[in-house]
C-alpha cells in the first residue's frame, strides 16, 4: 500500500478530498443523511482515521482541519470543537499507526471505533454538560 501512496501521491489527495466533499454533503444534505431518529453520525472522522492512517501524520492533520473547519463553519454552536477535535485525531492516529500499530484493516477498524467512542464522549462532554454548567453559573 505505501508503495502505491508514493507512486500517485498527488492523485491519491485529490480522491480524498473529493470523497471528503462528498460524504460533507451527504450528512448537511437534509433527507440524504443517515439519522436515526435524533442521532445523525459524523461521516468526516473515518475519512479523517483512514487518511492519518494510511497518507501520514501531515494528512491527517490537514485532512483533520479542513473536515473540521467545514463542519464548523455550518454547524450551531459548537465553535471550534470539530477543527481542534479533528486534528487531534488526526494528528494521534498517524503517529500511532505509524510508530506502533501496522497498517491493516482491522486495526483501522478498531482504533476508527474506539476514536468515534472517545469523539463522541467528548462532543458530549464538552458541549452539553459544560454547556449546562455555564448556563447554570
Amino acid at each position: 500500500m505505501i508503495k502505491y501512496v508514493e507512486k500517485y501521491h498527488s492523485h491519491l489527495y485529490y480522491l480524498v478530498g473529493f470523497i471528503c466533499f462528498a460524504l460533507f454533503l451527504i450528512q448537511r444534505i437534509p433527507g440524504c443523511s443517515l439519522k436515526i431518529g435524533t442521532a445523525s453520525p459524523i461521516l468526516l472522522l473515518p475519512m479523517v482515521m483512514v487518511a492519518a492512517c494510511f497518507l501520514r501524520e501531515w494528512a491527517g492533520f490537514w485532512v483533520g482541519f479542513l473536515s473540521g473547519v467545514a463542519l464548523d463553519t455550518v454547524g450551531n454552536g459548537s465553535a471550534i470543537f470539530h477543527t481542534v477535535t479533528f486534528i487531534l485525531f488526526g494528528v494521534s492516529f498517524g503517529l500511532l499507526f505509524r510508530f506502533l500499530l501496522n497498517r491493516n484493516i482491522k486495526s483501522v477498524v478498531l482504533a476508527g471505533m474506539i476514536g468515534s467512542f472517545v469523539f463522541c464522549f467528548l462532543r458530549w462532554f464538552f458541549l452539553s454538560l459544560l454547556a449546562k454548567d455555564a448556563s447554570a453559573g
